[in-house]
């Protein structure tokens, strides 16, 4: 299962904006799936950066942050390994 971050999407919703709202640029002469590769590798160093910054701030945080995207049942299995209660910091709901 791929998932694709939100950054990327927004990318993607802003470069159609721009694409309606001005005359033709560069961008819109490119093959769709090398624009699409491009928006791919952006995603890539972005959630690269966005895991690097949290593993700056531990290997417990970083796991976390990454478990809040999870599916609910996933957040549960999380919650249920470590033992977390709603008391704890790293509870996920």
């Amino acid at each position: 299962m791929k998932i694709e971050s939100l950054d990327v999407l927004k990318a993607e919703q802003q470069l159609k904006f721009n694409q309606t709202k001005k005359s033709e640029q560069f961008i819109d002469t490119v093959a769709e799936h090398i624009t699409g590769a491009m928006i791919q590798e952006i995603g890539e160093e972005l959630f690269d950066n966005w895991a690097n910054a949290c593993l700056d701030e531990g290997e417990d945080y970083a796991e976390n942050e990454f478990m809040a995207y999870a599916s609910p049942e996933l957040k549960q299995q999380y919650n249920e390994f470590y033992g977390y209660t709603e008391k704890d910091e790293y509870y996920l709901c």
